[in-house]
């Protein structure tokens, strides 16, 4: 049974890796992360992680305490990349190529060796804007990700 907590956690974990040390866990939380108004408040090559909803899964079985409860929980990352003036193309693939590693890590979240395999994480959603000023690229990938509460 995996606890949403675990959920963020080993993403944030495998994203660290993945991303390199350039990257960083924003000081911004996901529900807070900048909308780029005010791209000061933006970081160069940095992400939050949120998990804003979760929902029981119908036909996901009785919900007796040896099963748990069986539940998607959405998952966010949300996450930014400095454009320079003079590198806009380049910048801008190098954050398409880091919302792909974002995208491969996110669908391969799983609870465990007891996971029906077919039900693994789903890709909802990718957004990508730029801030108003054309500094920053800002992305948002959402995944729902089965998993059991326990009871």
């Amino acid at each position: 049974m995996l606890k949403p907590s675990a959920i963020r956690s080993r993403l944030q974990t495998a994203l660290l890796a993945a991303l390199g040390s350039a990257w960083a866990v924003s000081r911004h939380s996901y529900d807070v992360f900048p909308d780029g108004r005010d791209s000061r408040e933006l970081e160069h090559k940095a992400f939050a992680i949120g998990l804003p909803q979760s929902r029981p899964i119908q036909g996901g079985g009785r919900q007796a305490s040896a099963v748990g409860v069986y539940s998607g929980t959405v998952v966010g990352i949300r996450f930014s990349f400095r454009l320079r003036v003079d590198a806009v193309s380049a910048d801008y693939n190098e954050a398409l190529d880091a919302e792909h590693l974002i995208v491969q890590h996110g669908v391969r979240l799983k609870e465990g060796a007891s996971a029906n395999p077919e039900l693994g994480p789903a890709l909802l959603s990718i957004d990508r804007t730029t801030s108003p000023d054309g500094l920053h690229f800002l992305g948002h990938v959402q995944f729902l990700v089965p998993h059991r509460y326990t009871t």
